[in-house]
């Protein structure tokens, strides 16, 4: 109840293994599929009490970087109906900019964090790789594949970062000597 996050409302894109909620990756395919495990960084979201409010639509198993190419409905973007959100982490960025949650789990193999938040007007962070595990999320191909942090404020996703960052010892893409930073205590220093 005293961690880092309290208080702060989490959304999780839906390639993202919560132990014992569906995960369909935006694809009917998987509907009805419940893993058994909880990935790296939702544990560690949750260990520093964040409160998890659901799972956000994204592209047919990230294949898209429009928003309107799930299974589910396409994600619009809530300053304008007419427009996409974005994607593949649309429904992340969507939730974001509508004031739904505070901070989201995004995933990245090329844009799918940067593009919807650029179209919805919050700040998303594709990290370097290895930098965040990718343990327990469903894969594209493990050289892209990244995992970051997605909020309406540049202090909310330095906190996040904090949070999700760091070895866990099963992600054999991230470096053993990796010691990840205290990204808030950047927060207001020289842009140079």
């Amino acid at each position: 109840d005293d961690g880092p996050l309290t208080n702060k409302r989490i959304g999780v894109k839906d390639n993202i293994s919560v132990a014992g909620v569906e995960m369909t990756c935006g694809s009917d395919l998987l509907e009805g599929y419940i893993p058994t495990i909880t990935a790296t960084v939702v544990q560690r979201v949750l260990d520093d009490g964040a409160t998890i409010l659901g799972k956000n639509n994204m592209d047919s198993f990230g294949f898209s970087s429009s928003g309107d190419l799930s299974d589910f409905g396409a994600v619009y973007n809530p300053a304008d109906d007419d427009y996409l959100a974005g994607g593949s982490s649309s429904g992340c960025a969507a939730a974001l900019a509508a004031d739904e949650i505070d901070v989201a789990l995004g995933c990245d193999q090329g844009g799918s964090i940067c593009v919807p938040a650029a179209n919805c007007g919050i700040v998303g962070l594709s990290p370097t790789t290895g930098l965040v595990p990718y343990t327990g999320i469903f894969p594209i191909e493990r050289t892209i594949d990244h995992v970051g942090p997605m909020a309406r404020t540049v202090e909310d996703v330095a906190l996040a970062l904090e949070s999700i960052a760091g070895r866990d010892g099963l992600d054999s893409r991230q470096p053993k000597q990796l010691r990840p930073d205290t990204y808030t205590d950047a927060l207001g220093a020289d842009i140079s």
